[in-house]
């Protein structure tokens, strides 16, 4: 009988054991709840998403994703922060760093504090949303991440924070 987990490499080379691939899952954060996830059913032709319970603790690092002028655009303990400077070493991060760079740049340049109505409000926050969901999937162990309005946003009285 043959085994099926070895696979032939050719006439006269012997076989080699093929690797279990690793089960699909999904893990998220939003806020304080991590939600973690998996699908059931065969391996090709799963039949079912089913979202498990896990014990998570909360990360002690909050921070908050909110546009300023002179390239702010990250706020940790009320002061400003840059992504580079809190995680230096990883790249993923310093790729999503550039992006926010190119957001915050977009405010900087075409917010008027003359015509604030003018200015394109749902394509704004829903970048700077997709970016901090990013920034939240990057750092899910490590920080949680809040996004709020800017100051200048004409709802920013009545809904200052948008939910993850």
């Amino acid at each position: 009988m043959q085994d099926k987990s070895r696979t032939p490499v050719g006439y006269g080379h012997g076989s080699y054991l093929q690797a279990e691939t690793p089960k699909l899952s999904v893990r998220i954060r939003s806020g304080t709840q991590v939600g973690r996830g998996g699908y059931v059913g065969e391996e090709k032709k799963p039949v079912a998403f089913v979202w498990l319970d896990e014990e998570a603790e909360v990360p002690e690092m909050q921070l908050v994703v909110q546009v300023d002028f002179d390239c702010i655009y990250l706020w940790n303990e009320g002061r400003p922060a840059r992504l580079q400077d809190l995680y230096p070493k990883e790249k993923s991060v310093a790729r999503l760093a550039k992006k926010f760079e190119d957001w915050q740049r977009y405010f900087s340049k075409y917010y008027s504090h003359q015509t604030p109505t003018k200015f394109y409000w749902g394509r704004f926050h829903e970048e700077g949303l997709q970016l901090a969901r990013e920034l939240q999937a990057l750092l899910i162990d490590r920080a949680i991440v809040h996004y709020f309005r800017p100051v200048e946003d004409p709802q920013w009285r009545s809904a200052r924070k948008i939910e993850l």
